[in-house]
């Protein structure tokens, strides 16, 4: 058998597992911490949860949790495809599953579905960018060694740097390869990142009065890298779930 190579592209590696043993044995892992699937019904947009409650691998089985929220188990029968997405161990897992029977035992609902002749493992890059769209409004604060600052809103993120769109007049003297004395970054109403920042790149973007600039955190403490990445990682979540509409 031909060893599956992983397909790369600028965002994630992509690998298709196709080995039943190791299907079988993420799945037995993902039963060990009762982490939640993201599952999609054919031809519906909504999105719910389950959880695994059995693996058969000899069986090429495995047994669903009812979905949550409860209604939509009205939807759910025999042949139904189900499309399922979790993320484990920093990668995203994706396949999908036909429901051979449902059950019922002590009022909840069970499925038991076909083991899935492949997964889809995308995993994420180190320092991937996660974009952010406008109608977030995430506040940026640029401040220079003087106290001055800039107001900005958030472009794209990740672990190690970050773009920021401004008022391109207020960015006219800075330059690439300067370090800013602090960019704070205003993850909710209670909680920010702040780091100094070194300046990578500035664009003004086209057709508005706004321009662009990109730079990497320079020295983060523990705390701060900490929240940033789960900052980072929720980020990316919200995005996948868009796209896993579509």
């Amino acid at each position: 058998m031909l060893k599956q190579e992983p397909v790369t592209d600028n965002t994630f590696e992509i690998e298709r597992i196709t080995e039943a043993a190791r299907i079988a044995g993420l799945f037995n892992a993902i039963l060990e911490t009762r982490d939640q699937f993201t599952v999609q019904l054919h031809n519906r947009d909504d999105l719910f949860n389950s959880m695994i409650l059995s693996v058969n691998a000899d069986g090429k089985t495995l047994d669903l949790d009812e979905l949550q929220p409860l209604a939509a188990n009205n939807f759910v029968d025999k042949g139904v495809t189900l499309r399922m997405m979790i993320r484990f161990r920093g990668a995203q897992l994706a396949f999908s599953t036909t429901v051979i029977n449902k059950g019922r035992k002590n009022g909840a609902i069970s499925y038991r579905c076909s083991l899935p002749p492949f997964l889809l493992s995308r995993q994420m890059r180190n320092h991937y960018r996660v974009e952010v769209g406008v109608t977030r409004n995430i506040l940026v604060i640029l401040a220079d060694e003087t106290g001055a600052t800039i107001q900005g809103t958030l472009h794209d993120i990740s672990i190690g740097g970050i773009g920021i769109r401004v008022n391109a007049t207020e960015v006219q003297d800075v330059k690439t390869g300067e370090r800013l004395a602090r960019c704070t970054l205003h993850v909710d109403d209670t909680k920010t990142i702040s780091s100094p920042l070194e300046i990578k790149f500035k664009k003004n973007i086209a057709n508005t009065s706004l321009a662009l600039i990109g730079g990497s955190f320079i020295d983060l403490q523990p705390r701060d890298k900490n929240r940033l990445s789960h900052f980072v990682a929720a980020l990316d979540r919200e995005n996948q779930k868009r796209l896993h509409r579509v």
